[in-house]
């Protein structure tokens, strides 16, 4: 039975009769957002993204608990998942999130306080999902006979409009589009119920929950994934239910719900207080809509272009970055607080329009200074395709620095994918050196919330229509696809001008454990730099796994998933292949952990230690660790962090510790580098400047760049002027070459470069000869051996090259020609070689799996499966 605050009574709870448990009658339509008295109960689902389509008061039969004895009377409490657009024509078969909350409630009094916004609070202990005391949930509170009175602390940020759901029937199916897998009975036999019971010597009443009805999920929960729960205003932060006895965790599968059954039903029991409060549950930590636009506005006030101090609230300019600064901490749940930024630019815009009228919101991050100016042109402006037609002020054109644009939640329940988002704008808006170079060189784009109308809504991968927006980026249009459509116009625009470099769209993956992309095979020596981000993610974060990632040929995104939709619509399809761009990628984080331990990834040496995250700390790096929001935020700021080791120098960078020493052996790891094809106009390349692209470039941006403590001042194997990353304004970067000095390593060798193990001097990699050769070679298909060491040749290359100065035979300098990738261009050797000169020629397998444009996976040579990818 349904009630509302202003109604003066309770009504009379509802005795069910039916069996089997969780069931729910046709003729009873379910609602995902309302409130239901039960007992001695109130459960609410009436804010923003709640899901709870009915609660009902069941018997246990002896039957449903896998032959356990059960005592008469003993019930239990059946949450029922609604459909993603329940009781629409375009309800559809998901049914995985669930968001709502329960308290002991015996007298109708539920009044309501007026929300908390995120200002005037820099200090303290942040409350709710912020630090402030917004919290995207209805709190109930109610007076209890000898109660001393327990101030109410409602702050429902808004109520998504539902229709009147009578009369419709649950027409649910079990498909999930591959986000779960099938078990059978044996394998999901639930097991112990409890009473609902007083606790004895405690003013707490148990109760024993089930959620039905919905998708199977046995994977996740085998491999020890619980629901989050959190008390307000006890205990404002999200935690997952514990394994502990009391809480006699379980799950069973009931059947199909088409079939008559209860789908898949996960159960357990939880002690609540007699105090008012309000206990809320969630399939995922929640992310709502209100509070997406609560959390940026107050970053947009905290971070203006010329932040003034605030006389009313007693901010002054660096208590503002603060303040932003414990915003986005509250919002991952972690105490640790980075240092504020300086110079931002920070610029909010409204990119669209939901089809309910929600705004999607475009995020603008880079530094507020440029070449020749204090703060970039300040007569031109981003100024989008004259059809999307954006509201407001556009943001600012920086000239020379590439875009790189992350988008969100177009999966509305895949909250992990927000929380990774989250923790990289946190990052780039940091202190961090290693945010002050990304801000310096690059313009970062966000999308937080592609689909609002499916968060506020409740719903766990459509929106208001029932339409997974990441199936339709081909063929997306304004009318239908809201945010998508605006965002690839955009995404278009920037690479016509040549300005788009990376694409990341975030999400979440149900079956497939750890963190990691789903990727495009590219043909071509672009493959190189897309396998190499990946590589340098793994490198950055303790949370990816490289292992994991499916590089796959663009052929299988045409194969029907169960939802009937080919992931030739899905974003980092669509955007590789329109936009003609090398770097399109979904991030994949698993709700619960990941599948191994990460033996790559390296500790930052040089990197100060107020400025490590805690999700990259010793505790988050043992294994097996049950990831948190700090985890999934981590992985967020790696995929920055890999950005600027591919593109930017990094004086904290974590590649001299690693296996690799450096991005010149990252990239040189591709087999597809080592082909001897010429890059046509076919294949995809970063949409950076040539110099950029070549092996002297990527050697460059590695060298020493004087700073005390820079990672590569002992580690690089050439000295002197380096050449800058794609920005136009970098700050404390080593000053560019006279036009007349050659930037080369060759000539920026000196007597004071430390000397190589066995009394070797550092040697600089040799350019290509012949119609190829140039001080800049595009590091495309002319990738040498060189590059797969730190220290420059490899040894086959230089024990050819002695031997072609003792004066051997032509053999020797096609050794040397073949060792260092300057290719057979001379007359070839009149019989093939011998033992150490025959180790310098490649196999011929291998040249022909590198022709083919094979990757490869790790350190081995076998190809990457094409897989299913998952949610993405």
């Amino acid at each position: 039975q349904r009630i509302t605050p202003a109604q003066g009574f309770w009504p009379k709870p509802l005795r069910l009769d039916w069996a089997p448990p969780c069931r729910l009658p046709r003729t009873m339509a379910l609602r995902p957002q309302q409130r239901i008295a039960l007992g001695p109960f109130l459960f609410t689902s009436d804010f923003d993204g709640g899901n709870m389509g009915h609660v009902e008061r069941v018997p246990l039969p002896q039957e449903s608990l896998g032959g356990r004895r059960v005592a008469d009377g003993v019930q239990e409490y059946a949450i029922t998942v609604a459909p993603d657009c329940v009781g629409t024509p375009y309800e559809n078969s998901n049914r995985t999130w669930f968001y709502f909350g329960v308290s002991l409630a015996e007298l109708p009094d539920v009044p309501a306080a007026p929300s908390v916004s995120f200002d005037r609070e820099p200090q303290g202990v942040c409350h709710g999902e912020g630090c402030a005391a917004v919290v995207a949930t209805a709190v109930v509170s109610s007076k209890l006979p000898g109660d001393a009175g327990v101030p109410p602390r409602n702050a429902i940020l808004g109520e998504a409009s539902v229709e009147d759901l009578e009369g419709t029937e649950d027409r649910s199916t079990s498909a999930e589009g591959g986000s779960g897998d099938e078990a059978t009975d044996d394998e999901l036999v639930g097991a112990g119920v409890s009473p609902v019971q007083e606790e004895a010597g405690d003013d707490r009443l148990t109760i024993r929950l089930a959620v039905c009805n919905m998708n199977n999920q046995s994977k996740l929960y085998r491999q020890g994934y619980r629901p989050w729960f959190r008390t307000l205003p006890h205990n404002p932060r999200w935690q997952r239910l514990s394994d502990a006895p009391s809480v006699d965790f379980s799950f069973s599968w009931g059947g199909e719900p088409a079939d008559g059954g209860t789908g898949f039903v996960i159960r357990w029991q939880h002690a609540l207080q007699r105090d008012g409060s309000t206990t809320f549950f969630a399939f995922c930590v929640p992310f709502g809509y209100d509070y997406c636009r609560e959390l940026l506005g107050a970053l947009e006030r905290a971070l203006a272009a010329d932040p003034m101090p605030d006389a009313a609230a007693g901010l002054s300019a660096g208590a503002a970055g603060e303040h932003a600064m414990r915003c986005l901490s509250g919002a991952m749940q972690e105490d640790w607080i980075p240092r504020a930024g300086a110079g931002i630019y920070f610029h909010r815009q409204e990119l669209g329009r939901s089809l309910e009228g929600r705004v999607v919101e475009l995020v603008t991050v880079t530094a507020a200074g440029g070449a020749g100016s204090a703060r970039g042109d300040a007569g031109a402006v981003d100024a989008p395709p004259p059809e999307v037609g954006l509201l407001g002020e556009p943001p600012r054109h920086f000239p020379g620095r590439p875009v790189v644009f992350f988008s969100a939640r177009v999966h509305p329940g895949e909250t992990p994918g927000q929380f990774a988002l989250i923790g990289g704008l946190r990052f780039l808006l940091s202190d961090d050196p290693r945010a002050v170079a990304l801000r310096d060189n690059f313009v970062f784009k966000l999308v937080p919330m592609l689909n609002p109308d499916g968060v506020a809504r409740g719903h766990y991968r459509t929106n208001s229509r029932g339409a997974n927006l990441n199936r339709f980026y081909h063929v997306a249009v304004r009318e239908e696809h809201e945010g998508i459509w605006a965002a690839k116009q955009m995404l278009l625009s920037w690479a016509e001008q040549a300005r788009l470099l990376l694409y990341v769209d975030f999400h979440a993956h149900a079956s497939k454990a750890g963190c990691f992309f789903l990727a495009n095979r590219l043909k071509g020596p672009g493959q190189a730099w897309n396998i190499g981000f990946a590589r340098l993610c793994q490198i950055n974060s303790p949370h990816f796994d490289f292992s994991a990632c499916d590089f796959s040929e663009f052929s299988a995104a045409e194969e029907k998933g169960k939802d009937g939709l080919g992931k030739q619509g899905s974003g980092r399809v669509a955007i590789y292949r329109d936009c003609h761009l090398c770097h399109s990628y979904t991030l994949e984080c698993n709700y619960n952990m990941g599948k191994s331990p990460n033996s790559v990834f390296a500790a930052a040496q040089c990197l100060p230690a107020w400025a490590e995250c805690p999700g990259a700390g010793p505790a988050a790096q043992a294994f097996p660790f049950q990831y948190d929001c700090g985890s999934w935020g981590q992985v967020g700021e790696a995929l920055c962090v890999s950005l600027l080791d591919l593109y930017g120098h990094n004086c904290c960078s974590r590649l001299p510790s690693s296996k690799y020493g450096s991005s010149s052996k990252v990239l040189g790891s591709s087999h597809c580098l080592k082909t001897r094809r010429v890059p046509t106009g076919a294949d995809r390349l970063p949409q950076l400047p040539e110099r950029l692209l070549s092996l002297e470039g990527v050697a460059e941006r590695e060298a020493g760049c004087g700073r005390p403590g820079c990672a590569w001042g002992a580690a690089a194997y050439v000295a002197g002027p380096r050449v800058q990353g794609p920005g136009s304004g970098s700050r404390g970067r080593a000053p560019a070459p006279s036009a007349g000095g050659n930037a080369g390593p060759s000539s920026a060798r000196s007597s004071g470069t430390p000397r190589q193990p066995h009394g070797r001097p550092p040697e600089a990699p040799r350019p290509r000869q012949g119609a190829r050769a140039s001080a800049g070679t595009v590091l495309t298909a002319g990738a040498t051996a060189a590059a797969e060491s730190p220290q420059g040749p490899t040894s086959r290359a230089r024990a050819a090259s002695a031997r072609e100065a003792r004066g051997d035979d032509r053999r020797a300098a096609s050794a040397v020609r073949h060792a260092d990738g300057r290719g057979p261009d001379a007359t070839p050797p009149r019989r093939r070689p011998h033992g150490a000169e025959r180790r310098g020629d490649a196999p011929t397998a291998r040249r022909r799996r590198a022709s083919s444009g094979t990757a490869e996976v790790a350190d081995t040579e076998r190809p990457l499966g094409r897989g299913q990818g998952g949610h993405g």
